[in-house]
C-alpha cells in the first residue's frame, strides 16, 4: 500500500517530537513522572538550569508548530489529536511490539491500543526524536499493512493455501548460526511436515531477506512494567525468503507453544494482520 493509498483509506495523525516536547506533552496530560523519565534518558548529565532552558524552548516550539495553544485563561492546551495520542500512550489495554530484525530497514515500534477506540504507535529514535502516529482502532490493520506489506511480501510470493502446525521452539533453533539447511529440514519433517515443504522453509530460513515479529500483550488495566511483562501474549512471526513469504501465528510465546505456519501472498498476509489485531 502506497502512502497516497494509505492516506486516502485512513485518518492517521503523525507527530514528530523532541524528547523535551514529549516530556511537556506527557506532563500536560497528567503524567509528569513519565515526562521526567524521558528527559533523564535523553539528557543524563544535564543540570537543572540547562533542563529548564530546554523545556522553555520546547514549550515555544510546541506553540510555533501548532501542537499547542494558550487558552483564554492563560493555560497551555494541546492540539486535539496530539492530546488523544498522548492519552492512549498512558491509558491502554493492549501493547503490540513490532520488531524487524533483519533486512535493509530494521525497525522497533511500540503500538499502544485502547480498544475498541484508538491506537498510538511510538517510534523512539535514539531517545532524541519520538514519532507518534495516532488513529482509530478500526484502521490498525491497515496501518500495519502500510508499514509491513511491501517489505515482507515479494512480487514473486504466492499462496497455495499450504498450512501446517509448527512448534515455536523450531524457529529460534533453526536460526542459530551453526544450523544448516539439511538440519532444519530434518527437524521440520520430524514435526510432521511434507519433505518438499520442509525444504522450502529450511531454504528460506537460511537465505532470509527479512524476518520479524508482532508480539501482542493483553495488558488490561496493568500499568507497571513488571506486571505487563507477565501478562498473556501472542505472536505473529514473519519471514521473507528469496521467492516466498511465510507467517507463523502462535497463541502464546511459550517455548512449548504450537502455532500455524502459512505460505502467504499480499492478500493473505493482510488477512493475517487484520485478524491478529481484532
Amino acid at each position: 500500500m502506497t502512502q497516497e493509498e494509505f492516506s486516502k483509506r485512513t485518518l492517521v495523525s503523525k507527530f514528530s517530537l523532541s524528547a523535551e516536547e514529549l516530556s511537556l506533552v506527557l506532563s500536560m496530560v497528567g503524567q509528569p513522572e513519565q515526562g521526567q523519565a524521558i528527559l533523564k534518558t535523553a539528557h543524563e548529565n544535564l543540570v537543572r538550569l540547562d533542563m529548564d532552558s530546554l523545556l522553555s524552548s520546547a514549550s515555544h516550539s510546541l506553540l510555533a508548530r501548532g501542537f499547542s495553544k494558550i487558552s483564554t485563561a492563560g493555560q497551555p492546551i494541546l492540539e486535539k489529536n496530539l492530546e488523544k495520542a498522548s492519552t492512549v500512550l498512558i491509558q491502554f489495554d493492549q501493547l503490540i511490539y513490532l520488531n524487524i530484525v533483519s533486512g535493509s530497514r530494521p525497525l522497533e515500534l511500540t503500538i499502544h491500543v485502547k480498544s475498541p477506540k484508538a491506537f498510538c504507535s511510538h517510534l523512539n529514535k535514539a531517545n532524541v526524536v519520538h514519532v507518534l502516529e495516532y488513529g482509530q482502532f478500526r484502521d490498525l490493520g491497515k496501518y500495519l499493512i502500510y508499514i509491513l506489506g511491501e517489505s515482507i511480501i515479494s512480487s514473486t510470493s504466492t499462496s497455495d493455501h499450504f498450512e501446517a502446525p509448527i512448534p515455536f521452539s523450531i524457529l529460534p533453533t533453526s536460526l542459530e548460526l551453526h544450523k544448516n539447511q539439511m538440519q532444519i529440514s530434518i527437524s521440520l519433517t520430524n514435526a510432521g511436515w511434507p519433505s518438499d515443504r520442509a525444504d522450502m522453509l529450511a531454504e528460506d530460513l537460511i537465505r532470509k531477506i527479512v524476518r520479524g515479529s508482532l508480539i501482542r500483550i493483553n495488558s488490561g488495566n496493568l500499568t507497571s512494567e513488571e506486571q505487563i511483562a507477565k501478562a498473556p501474549r501472542s505472536g505473529l512471526l514473519f519471514l521473507r525468503g528469496l521467492q516466498r513469504s511465510w507467517v507463523f501465528k502462535f497463541p502464546s510465546m511459550e517455548p512449548s507453544a504450537i502455532g500455524q505456519a502459512r505460505l502467504v501472498d499480499l492478500d493473505t498476509f493482510e488477512q493475517f494482520l487484520i485478524g491478529f489485531v481484532k
